[in-house]
């Protein structure tokens, strides 16, 4: 399976998803996930664990080890300001800071 993945900012990908009536599937690189677009105004995504096509399993979330690898470096997501780092999938390659 051939994918082409553009890189932009989250709040920019939801609201583009959401602006554009085809787009079906969001695709998180921060936590490796996919979701179903509701297009109902907001940015609302409902997750999935198979490709809606082929039924394929997707890989797993990796939100909870966002979670905790954020919390082993002592940052709170929702007090603190996030690494970049965190903001793409590149958290997930990156050696753990000492």
């Amino acid at each position: 399976m051939e994918r082409t993945v553009i890189i932009r900012s989250a709040s920019e990908k939801t609201r583009m998803a959401s602006d554009c009536p085809d787009a079906l599937v969001s695709y998180s690189a921060r936590f490796d996930e996919c979701g179903l677009i509701v297009h109902d105004g907001g940015g609302s995504v409902i997750s999935i664990a198979f490709c809606p096509w082929c039924g394929t399993r997707l890989p797993p979330s990796q939100r909870d080890a966002w979670f905790d690898a954020l919390e082993r470096r002592g940052i709170d997501p929702g007090e603190d300001d996030v690494p970049p780092e965190f903001q793409t999938a590149a958290w997930r390659t990156a050696s753990p800071a000492d």
